[in-house]
């Protein structure tokens, strides 16, 4: 025994020894890889350019996985993709082919030719003059929008040879240049579409009048022609946008509006070419909340037209190739596919051209692409300074959902939208509870009979029914109708609206760079709004891009957001399968990145720098934030900010989602907000005389503990002084009492403008909220997610209901909407505002009763909100017991004040 235990002994100390010789440095190891460059070294080097750096040789370090990876390649810029092959084609010449005088006619003619060919089995390939200019009068095509309408073209090739393609118009009956319908094996290479007399102008800004909000621009003498056709002819201005004129890019602080929701109302014109041009802009009441004065001497551009009139439309198209086309300006979209399959586009140029003194190439998006199938590829292209998204890719639309015959499998759907397509048998339809998004289930169609306004289709399999109403307010979307995305190499600039918007079910992002893009770079969504677009996007990636200066119009939750939306967020897992990987992402407005409404995805290996660093509030202020998300594996990112911040946090979470559900592993300064509790215990004291619920305040006369307000917000971030509001809104009392049966809580509002919405939307206009929560170790969380867990209510006031009062289901227990009939409330109109009482009865809430009774304290947040305020250009104030940022908080017991019930 003494034998074996001696030997056991060695044995240990034998496997210890190993173990520590194991970690011991030997001479003959190699050294420790450090850093070649500092933190702060890397992200100079990376900022230099769009490009990838491969000087920076070191991967693995600040984040990135590959740091020679991220940004555009430039090796490969130059790389031809899709070159034409003379072989087996019919060469027009479009020099010597025509005797007609005007090259409008003459490429007619070159295109009637073609067709002809086509019809005959032959691919037909016009040649255009080398580096030469065709001057094409649009005014002289009897077509409404385009200037050629190609109709079942199948093999026509155009080799441009570095030619300019200049379209003029008489009058201001601007025109675009080309639709494709139905036409296939389409190859255009090597030409460049520009205007001669172009729909955007632009110049300095020589006056800003606050009082009227207007807005003065002396245009440019080399938009004098446009201007004089304007003051001819006349023209809506259709888009106002403001440009350092230092930088020429998009101005951080300055106005970017458009004609529509009544933001631009109009302008005068005065002047004359010899004087010089002047427009007065005359912006409308919607947009005074928004209206900025920091531009004066700056630059403004002025489009007089936008959508309908687009440079290449291809409706039903296959098989479409572009290399080395040019877009320098168009009143409308760039290039624009719709219901076709396979695009293919390498070197596109949408810029402004040297010296022109344009800040604007197309007037709607670079690129727009909708229920297109196959394969979409964007490569080794330049996207700047148009005015909406540089690529809008989209399957669809949203369907109504108009009936449901379970026993039959047959459900029939309506168009929400113009120019949905029919569905076709095979198709994979889903449906969507239109208030949620949830996710109500999907069938293969087996057939399709009707017309849009009612398609009644068989499904391969009934869709379940557990309660009566489950499929009223739904909606269908196809997902069948969707492309391959690839968009590589490109670069994105200087531009006003989004970068991409990109809802389809297969994507790969990578090696692209973003600068400047004001309302954020990559929108992966979709919406249940005016726009109406599907469909869920799925299997996206976003891998190996630069992201710099980007979302400095705060419009996205990040610079790469994913969210789904419709009356509210989408539940957790509406968007799956979204990798976010080795991504550079610097000085961004608001969160580097943000997943909303998502499940099983990653964010890995990425460096975030400075990010959130314009946003007002507590919300985006973050490297990272996820709201309604699951099952996120955020590993290895590094997180760099030198700004100061109380509010910034390294990653913010909200809605449904629980820090449970998110894996964190090897990131560096990356934590989640802090939960700092910062108003003291308010003791509220038993009532000494029956209270009457009945609008009559009197009763609290010399009873009940005062709730002081703290938190002054509008509901966009800023803070906002007592003294700006109080002319015609305040919180002349708010108080709570207890008494053996329950709790009473009373308010009274001074609202010298009434601006009440529904039950649907109450929030939006002047309302009192109630939040009650006797969860209290889920500080950061939404009080959605612990909604059963205790005691949890969201109550709304506002007197013009026919209850005045309310229950917010998302975020109360369902024990307290079941007994809500046993809550005594109401609200009504006074001289100067409104006022309201409510008995919250221990019989419905018996969680709140125990935690009184164990001495624990309850989180109670009273939200005191005034609509907009159109005459002032005022955004909505909310008023509260919580601190600011109130929109941050109220629904968080973070910071939601406490009470304890004394007495």
């Amino acid at each position: 025994m003494k034998k074996f235990a001696k030997t056991f002994i060695l044995l240990i100390l034998a496997v210890i020894m190993s173990l520590n010789f194991a970690c011991v440095k030997r001479p003959d190891d190699p050294p420790e890889k450090e850093a070649e460059f500092s933190i702060d070294e890397t992200i100079q080097k990376l900022s230099e350019s769009a490009y990838a750096n491969q000087n920076l040789s070191d991967d693995g370090f600040y984040g990135l996985s590959d740091i020679t990876e991220v940004g555009v390649k430039q090796a490969n810029v130059n790389d031809e993709m899709y070159p034409i092959d003379k072989t087996g084609l019919t060469v027009i010449n479009y020099s010597t082919f025509s005797s007609a005088s005007d090259d409008y006619e003459k490429l007619l003619e070159a295109l009637n030719y073609a067709k002809n060919l086509n019809l005959q089995g032959k691919k037909a390939l016009i040649e255009f003059p080398a580096n030469g200019k065709l001057t094409i009068n649009s005014s002289l095509s009897d077509l409404t929008n385009n200037t050629y309408n190609l109709e079942g073209y199948n093999g026509l090739y155009i080799a441009g040879n570095n030619c300019t393609v200049e379209l003029t118009y008489d009058d201001f009956s601007f025109k675009g240049f080309m639709l494709l319908n139905n036409c296939k094996d389409v190859h255009f290479n090597d030409f460049t579409i520009d205007y001669a007399i172009p729909t955007a102008v632009n110049g300095e800004i020589t006056a800003i009048d606050k009082s009227d909000y207007t807005i003065t621009v002396a245009i440019d003498s080399r938009f004098n022609e446009t201007m004089e056709r304007v003051a001819v002819n006349g023209g809506i201005l259709q888009s106002y946008v403001e440009f350092s004129r230092a930088t020429k890019v998009p101005l951080e602080n300055g106005n970017f509006c458009t004609a529509s929701e009544n933001f631009i109302t109009g302008y005068t014109l005065s002047g004359n070419s010899a004087e010089g041009y002047f427009v007065k802009v005359k912006f409308g009441s919607a947009y005074y909340g928004s209206f900025s004065d920091v531009a004066l001497g700056g630059y403004a551009n002025l489009a007089f037209s936008m959508y309908g009139y687009n440079a290449f439309y291809y409706n039903g198209c296959e098989n479409v190739y572009m290399e080395n086309v040019g877009v320098a300006t168009c009143p409308g979209m760039g290039v624009v596919g719709v219901r076709s399959e396979n695009i293919y586009i390498n070197r596109l140029k949408i810029a402004v051209p040297e010296n022109s003194g344009r800040l604007m190439t197309t007037t709607a998006d670079g690129l727009h692409f909708g229920e297109c199938f196959g394969e979409v590829k964007i490569t080794n292209s330049l996207i700047e300074y148009c005015h909406d998204d540089a690529l809008n890719i989209k399957s669809g639309y949203w369907y109504n959902l108009t009936s449901v015959n379970i026993g039959e499998k047959e459900v029939v759907i309506s168009r929400k939208t113009s120019g949905i397509m029919q569905p076709k048998t095979g198709d994979i339809i889903e449906f969507y509870d239109a208030g949620t998004l949830e996710k109500k289930g999907d069938g293969a169609v087996v057939s399709v009979s009707g017309n849009e306004s009612a398609y009644r289709i068989k499904l391969n399999k009934s869709l379940m029914q557990q309660n009566a109403g489950d499929w009223n307010n739904c909606v269908a979307t196809n997902v069948s109708r969707t492309a391959k995305l690839k968009f590589s190499n490109n670069i994105v600039r200087n531009k006003r609206n989004r970068g991409l918007l990109v809802q389809v079910r297969e994507a790969e992002i990578s090696n692209n760079a973003f600068f400047n893009v004001g309302h954020g770079s990559i929108s992966i969504h979709t919406s249940l709004d005016v726009f109406n677009e599907a469909t869920i996007p799925d299997n996206v990636i976003v891998k190996n891009n630069k992201f710099i200066n980007n979302n400095y119009l705060l419009s996205l939750a990040g610079d790469i957001s994913v969210f789904a939306k419709a009356e509210q967020l989408g539940p957790i897992g509406t968007i799956k399968n979204i990798v976010v990987e080795n991504n550079f992402i610097s000085r961004n407005g608001n969160a580097g990145i943000s997943l909303y409404s998502c499940s099983d995805s990653s964010v890995k290996d990425n460096l975030i720098h400075n990010s959130g660093r314009i946003t007002s509030g507590e919300i985006y202020e973050c490297s990272i934030n996820l709201t309604n998300a699951g099952n996120i594996n955020v590993a290895r990112n590094y997180a760099y900010r030198t700004l100061e911040s109380e509010s910034y946090a390294g990653i913010i979470t909200g809605g449904l989602t629980s820090t449970d559900s998110i894996v964190l592993s090897d990131n560096k300064n990356l934590n989640y907000q802090k939960a700092e509790v910062v108003s003291a215990t308010t003791e509220v004291q038993k009532l000494v005389r029956e209270i009457v619920i009945d609008g009559n305040l009197s009763d609290w006369e010399g009873q009940g503990t005062d709730v002081f307000m703290v938190g002054h917000s509008l509901a966009t971030g800023q803070e906002i002084d007592p003294s700006e509001y109080a002319d015609g809104f305040g919180v002349k009392m708010c108080k709570i009492g207890w008494t053996d049966s329950g709790i009473y809580i009373a308010f009274a509002v001074k609202d010298n403008e009434h601006l009440f919405k529904t039950i649907n939307n109450f929030w939006n206009g002047d309302c009192v909220e109630l939040f009650f929560s006797t969860v209290l170790d889920m500080p950061n969380a939404d009080m959605q997610l612990y909604r059963n867990s205790g005691d949890v209510a969201q109550i709304a006031f506002v007197p013009t209901w026919t209850k005045g009062w309310g229950i917010a289901g998302v975020r109360t227990s369902d024990n307290i909407i079941a007994n809500e009939n046993n809550i005594v409330a109401v609200s009504k109109l006074t001289d100067d505002g409104y006022a309201g009482e409510m008995f919250m009865p221990f019989s419905v809430f018996a969680a709140a009763e125990q935690s009184i009774k164990s001495n624990e304290e309850i989180a109670i947040a009273f939200v005191f909100a005034d609509g907009d305020r159109d005459k002032i250009g005022r955004k909505r104030v909310q008023v509260s017991n919580v601190p600011h940022f109130v929109e941050a908080w109220k629904t968080k017991t973070a910071k939601m004040p406490l009470f304890k019930f004394v007495g």
